[in-house]
């Protein structure tokens, strides 16, 4: 680990300098800051997910064939909350507009990615929502057909290993 190179924090970037500094250069950052105002207005936890969508069904543990299984919100919540790092529980890339459409509202509006690759090809903006407990992996591969991608980390800690593409 001490011999990836690190990427680049920042904060407080204005979306014009962003695209010049980052987008245009294709050149990975960490933008820290840009979603506070979710975090404080929404707060944000396992319990906000349990309420806001707790009877929805989603496929928990996707991409563990042997794990995969259908379950709710609070199911999922309630596995998170109960597992350990060496049973963890993840709900990966849930594809949210399809089962909610009227959860997008309870995001921000983010200016930095307006000009999206993506959404200039697609005609939207891919929105998955990713939940996991302790110990939760995702396998290598390479993000939706090569697209830019941004996350919104709301709470807890991930930690990314970024691979150049050759």
């Amino acid at each position: 680990r001490s011999e990836f190179p690190k990427v680049e924090r920042v904060s407080n970037i204005s979306p014009e300098n962003f695209q010049e500094q980052y987008v245009v250069k294709n050149r990975p950052v960490i933008l820290t800051g840009l979603c506070d105002s979710w975090a404080e207005s929404k707060s944000f936890n396992l319990d906000y997910f349990a309420k806001k969508c707790g009877d929805t069904e989603i496929l928990i543990n996707l991409y563990d064939s042997k794990l995969i299984n259908k379950g709710t919100m609070s199911e999922l919540v309630h596995q998170v909350e109960e597992s350990t790092a060496s049973s963890p529980v993840y709900l990966q890339e849930w594809w949210f507009q399809d089962d909610i459409p009227d959860f997008m509202n309870e995001f921000g509006h983010l200016a930095h990615f307006e000009n999206d690759w993506g959404k200039k090809i697609l005609g939207f903006m891919n929105h998955t929502l990713w939940i996991g407990s302790k110990g939760c992996t995702t396998p290598i591969h390479e993000d939706t057909i090569s697209f830019n991608l941004w996350s919104a980390q709301l709470f807890g800690k991930k930690e990314w290993f970024l691979f150049h593409k050759d």
